[in-house]
């Protein structure tokens, strides 16, 4: 094995070494940083949309022992603004998590193509000298 051989082997070797653990890192952070904020959006929704849900029993309960016809019909159309609410946030979610989901599947795609990366060698330049 030549030494430039040697020299070009090491210089990979010391790039996959030093450049790797900060690309791997900052994608785990990076990553971890969405499943968190995922996490607390979901959590966030879930507690709205029982809100929602507890709003609509109560008004369903209430319609029911409405005595006129009148106050039963203004119930129901709070019923139905709910229910609405509730199937967009429910979307909203979906939407979201769907945002999540193509994020993470961007930032693997960025590690695959890091771990795909390269080293080559090009010769620059060659200096010779003859000791006398």
């Amino acid at each position: 094995m030549h030494a430039n051989e040697r020299q070009g082997i090491a210089a990979a070797a010391q790039i996959r070494v030093h450049s790797r653990p900060f690309a791997v890192d900052l994608n785990s952070y990076e990553m971890e940083k969405l499943e968190g904020w995922a996490g607390d959006l979901k959590e966030s929704l879930e507690h709205e949309l029982k809100e929602i849900d507890r709003e609509i029993k109560e008004t369903r309960r209430e319609a029911q022992l409405a005595t006129s016809l009148e106050t039963k019909v203004t119930h129901h159309k709070r019923i139905k603004e709910l229910e609405a609410r509730r199937a967009e946030k429910r979307r909203g979610q979906f939407e979201a998590q769907d945002a999540v989901d193509a994020r993470k599947d961007t930032l693997l795609a960025e590690i695959e193509a890091r771990l795909k990366q390269g080293v080559r060698q090009t010769e620059l330049f060659t200096v010779r000298w003859h000791l006398q």
